[in-house]
């Protein structure tokens, strides 16, 4: 079969961005100084690619609906380091950092990419990253402890002591971070139909205890199963396997973290009320206009202590108060940080992208609009990786759709 134009221009490209993707959220836990490692590769792999094209730097009429969404962060950050009450450097610097990273980030999707090569190389991260977490499933079955796992060696991840709930976590600080590196691998196998490696990686994140993973995944394999371009056959096999994985999950004790976790949260309990309760009880003591544009606190745990009358003690967002452990959702976040408005200019990009016909990573972006609920994506390594993946898929679904009108 004779190769079309974009897949032979790839063929000649020397790939970059699909050798780090994956490994972007491991690297972007160590810090070098003032950068992450995941943040020094993303400079590396810029430059060259700016290199490569004489220093100039155009980007695309597509980059919009994300530049819209960064001018309004900014303007907003500014306001809030004008007239908030936390500390002015430390916002100072987060805003230069997603600056940068968001600069970074349009550089590298100007490139072309293969889905091809990234399946692949994902396919090997994914390998390494679930050695490391059998290592520390058997530690924890068999020894009945566990260590974290640093790829530098000497460089702690988190405390000894604080690791959660014996619950393995591989090369990552904690559970949620290895699912994030997964799930774009659950997603790719999905959609092309390999059900070896969305069954491993499935497996994978079940065995983290991880509620937000065991919840992402039945989002994707209900995707699958319910998609119009999917056979009468493989619909079958997948329903099939998604049973076999249900009935594995229910009645093995290797899962029972998950399955526990999972039955909270059914209940209103565990991650629900930390992840999701908290959020809408904060949020709901903002006033009309910083429901709107959001509020001038960086710092959740300043809001809730200087509005501390508002709240009463049986609620939700007092318990984590004390305990110094509040945490805010995507969705949280964004209307208490930036408002309605900014939750409006988040979203739109995603809506853009769902009503292409030909946009092949609608799923993925299905699944982050539940993981907005359950996760925190907001300016750090998975929401950059998300980001990166998006606008890829969006440039080679113009590419593809540019040479069906040749």
């Amino acid at each position: 079969m004779a190769k079309s134009v974009s897949e032979i221009a790839r063929s000649k490209e020397i790939h970059l961005i699909e050798y780090f993707l994956p490994f972007y959220i491991l690297l972007s836990q160590y810090s070098l100084g003032v950068l992450s490692s995941g943040s020094l590769f993303l400079i590396v792999i810029g430059f060259i690619l700016i290199a490569r094209r004489s220093w100039k730097v155009q980007f695309p009429a597509y980059y919009k609906p994300f530049a819209l969404f960064l001018a309004y962060i900014v303007i907003r950050d500014v306001l809030r380091l004008a007239l908030g009450p936390d500390p002015a450097q430390a916002q100072f610097n987060r805003i230069i950092e997603y600056l940068i990273i968001y600069f970074l980030v349009f550089v590298v999707c100007t490139q072309n990419f293969s889905e091809d090569k990234l399946f692949k190389v994902w396919k090997i991260a994914g390998v390494i990253f679930t050695l490391g977490l059998i290592i520390q499933v058997i530690q924890i079955n068999v020894l009945q402890s566990i260590a974290p796992i640093s790829i530098i060696p000497g460089y702690s991840l988190r405390p000894e002591g604080n690791i959660d709930q014996m619950r393995p976590s591989s090369f990552f600080a904690e559970p949620a971070a290895y699912v994030n590196a997964m799930t774009p691998l659950e997603f790719m196998a999905l959609r092309r139909k390999d059900f070896k490696w969305a069954i491993f990686s499935t497996i994978a994140i079940l065995l983290t205890g991880s509620t937000v993973g065991v919840i992402l995944s039945i989002v994707l394999w209900t995707l699958e199963m319910i998609s119009r371009d999917i056979s009468f056959q493989k619909r079958v096999s997948t329903v099939i396997i998604s049973g076999v994985i249900i009935f594995l999950f229910m009645n093995y004790d290797i899962f029972n973290v998950s399955l526990t976790k999972l039955l909270k949260v059914a209940s209103g309990e565990s991650t629900f009320g930390s992840r999701v309760l908290t959020g809408f009880e904060i949020i709901r003591r903002q006033s009309i206009f910083e429901l709107i544009i959001g509020t001038n606190y960086n710092d959740v745990a300043t809001f809730v202590s200087n509005h501390i009358s508002e709240f009463a003690n049986s609620q939700v967002v007092m318990v984590y108060w004390r305990s110094q452990r509040l945490f805010l959702n995507t969705f949280s976040r964004l209307i208490f940080q930036y408002g309605i408005i900014g939750l409006v200019l988040f979203l739109y990009p995603l809506i853009l992208y769902l009503k292409q016909p030909n946009y092949k990573a609608k799923n993925l972006i299905r699944m982050v609009l539940i993981a907005i609920f359950g996760q925190t994506m907001l300016f750090n390594a998975y929401y950059f990786m998300m980001i990166i993946l998006l606008l890829l898929y969006e440039r080679d679904s113009l590419i593809n759709n540019k040479e069906s009108l040749l």
